[in-house]
């Protein structure tokens, strides 16, 4: 192999790696984005397709404010 086709598989191995890890931490942030909302009380609005147009409180406020 040359030098240019081995610098090529390279660069597309390191490009595949960087995106798996993209990829990985994209939903584990995700992931923690969901356990805040339902840790604060929140649930989804979805629309007849399931996409989430909306989050709302789903626990009710205590008498006397916040």
């Amino acid at each position: 192999m040359d030098q240019k086709r081995v610098a090529k598989q390279l660069r597309r191995y390191r490009d595949v790696l960087a995106r798996q890890l993209a990829e990985r931490r994209l939903d584990e942030l995700e992931t923690a984005v969901l356990h805040e909302r339902e840790r604060r009380g929140l649930q989804p609005v979805t629309t007849d397709t399931g996409k989430v147009i909306a989050w709302v409180h789903t626990r009710p406020q205590t008498p006397g404010g916040r």
